[in-house]
């Protein structure tokens, strides 16, 4: 699997206020989005891998406004990423 490059704390907070940093982020973890989402595909009803990336987004957006830099990011996206998958398949999952 691909290693990414850590952001900075500073990058990350400012990504908040600056649209191009946020955009920079997405850039930097769409790999890491395409692979989590891919394990996703076909078991949450109604979500392709489009619908299942742009979850990722949303994801990344709320970490980036709730990191508190005491771990890395990259771990802490992913674990929020993967609760959102899980949390979407058992929504669907009780509702089917």
């Amino acid at each position: 699997m691909k290693t990414y490059e850590a952001p900075t704390y500073d990058e990350i907070k400012a990504s908040i206020s600056d649209e191009g940093s946020f955009n920079s982020l997405l850039k930097r973890y769409k790999g890491l989005m395409l692979y989590r989402a891919r394990m996703f595909v076909g078991k949450i009803d109604g979500y392709d891998i489009d619908d299942l990336v742009q979850e990722c987004s949303l994801v990344l957006d709320d970490c980036r406004r709730s990191y508190k830099g005491t771990a890395d990011f990259s771990t802490y996206f992913t674990a929020a990423m993967i609760r959102r998958f899980i949390s979407l398949y058992r929504i669907d999952f009780l509702h089917n």
